[in-house]
């Protein structure tokens, strides 16, 4: 959908048929969340980076904290 929203055909190594419902609700979107990211009740989530440790056991962790309700309002990042 990332390329499909601009409505025309998109040619980059795979090619993307242009998409104008996708289109419509991409401007839709916009319309609406520009006004909400300006007046700021529009916000990105809090980034943690690696919480619980870095790799696939500090996901499994990190899971674990998100199943526990331990993760509120925040985006967990983890390093591979």
């Amino acid at each position: 959908m990332a390329y499909s929203v601009f409505g025309q055909p998109f040619q980059r190594g795979l090619s993307s048929e242009g998409s104008p419902e996708d289109n419509e609700f991409a401007n839709k979107f916009r319309d609406i969340a520009e006004p909400l990211l300006r007046e700021g009740k529009l916000k990105a989530p809090r980034i943690e980076v690696n919480r619980g440790g870095s790799g696939l056991e500090g996901v499994l962790v990190g899971l674990e904290e998100l199943r526990q309700g331990k993760v509120s309002g925040a985006k967990l990042i983890y390093t591979i």
